[in-house]
């Protein structure tokens, strides 16, 4: 059986400096709209691809995130069977978590971005627009250009 962890409780969790994971197994679209700092997608159409090589010891404790509508209840279900053994789902999810004042994050990499943002303020990093890398590249001109965006970003 899974046991539910309060918002305060969660909140104590991440203050503390015990190991956990948060995963949020909603699909990525729906984590990219809102999901909570630090949390790792893992979609639960995907889940049992992902949690081997994430979480290989099974004794870590995992709080699950969704938004309330049971997604965290079946990927609970396939964690536990998998044999993880410490599995917990945010009581009242993302809703709960925003409804007690808790911060929502959009977008993919947050920590990383955010990092890189950091970054790019601090050693003025330079960005070119579309246009005038359009240019540079039809002028045949020679210089390097470096694409830090993730790879789902990518224009094929």
């Amino acid at each position: 059986m899974t046991k539910a962890i309060s918002i305060a409780a969660y909140r104590a969790l991440w203050a503390g400096t015990d190991e956990f994971a948060l995963i949020d197994p909603r699909e990525q679209a729906d984590f990219g709209r809102a999901h909570l700092f630090a949390a790792t997608n893992m979609p639960l159409s995907r889940l049992e691809l992902m949690i081997d090589a994430a979480l290989p010891h099974r004794a870590t404790p995992i709080v699950l995130c969704d938004e309330a509508d049971g997604t965290a209840e079946r990927a609970a279900a396939v964690l536990q069977a998998r044999g993880h053994t410490d599995v917990s789902i945010l009581d009242g999810g993302l809703l709960a978590w925003q409804a007690s004042g808790g911060a929502a994050f959009s977008g993919l990499n947050v920590p990383s971005k955010a990092f890189g943002e950091v970054v790019e303020h601090a050693l003025e990093t330079p960005s070119i627009t579309a246009a005038d890398l359009g240019a540079k590249i039809a002028s045949g001109e020679d210089f390097l250009f470096l694409d830090s965006r993730p790879i789902e970003e990518h224009i094929n």
